[in-house]
């Protein structure tokens, strides 16, 4: 499941991303979702798991408001 995020960059930023779209031929949003998971697996394992945790917690939570 995909979510609508919004982010805000720089101009320099924004610039080299819409000149990566063009000459990659990817959109934007894939270039950004490539590189974060780029990242990711360059992680720790620690702060991975830690993440990992956190986001089940968090869900956890969520679900718990949904059901009361």
């Amino acid at each position: 499941m995909k979510k609508k995020i919004t982010l805000t960059f720089t101009d320099e930023l924004a610039d080299t991303l819409s000149y990566l779209s063009t000459i990659l031929h990817k959109n934007q949003n894939q270039i950004l979702e490539d590189a974060f998971w780029e990242w990711w697996n360059k992680q720790d394992k620690d702060l991975r798991n830690s993440i990992d945790e956190m986001l089940k917690i968090t869900n956890k939570v969520r679900n718990k408001k949904r059901n009361l």
